[in-house]
């Protein structure tokens, strides 16, 4: 995001004049028809879904480890995996989204 302000003269609107012109602090703020952002606030928008969708298949997958797995060490091997995906949903969550 860093990038994208600094390429803004001070961090304002392209269409200046119809939302206030600050950059909105996440990817799925509330922004007026025709904002100058739009186009950078879609493209965050999708990259948080690409993240979160990712998660969801890492989580299917080891709960599927899980419950083939033969010995209790591999359980808890991908129980521990399991939880690290849950803290990462739990961090991107503040972020927008999560359940698509």
């Amino acid at each position: 995001m860093n990038d994208f302000q600094s390429q803004l003269p001070k961090r304002l609107c392209l269409n200046c004049g119809k939302c206030g012109g600050k950059l909105p602090e996440t990817a799925f703020s509330d922004i007026p028809e025709g904002c100058g952002y739009y186009g950078y606030m879609f493209l965050k928008q999708e990259e948080h879904k690409q993240k979160v969708r990712r998660l969801d298949e890492d989580r299917i997958l080891l709960k599927i480890k899980i419950m083939n797995a033969k010995g209790e060490a591999k359980r808890k091997k991908y129980q521990k995996g399991l939880e690290k995906v849950d803290e990462k949903l739990k961090e991107l969550e503040q972020f927008g989204p999560i359940d698509f």
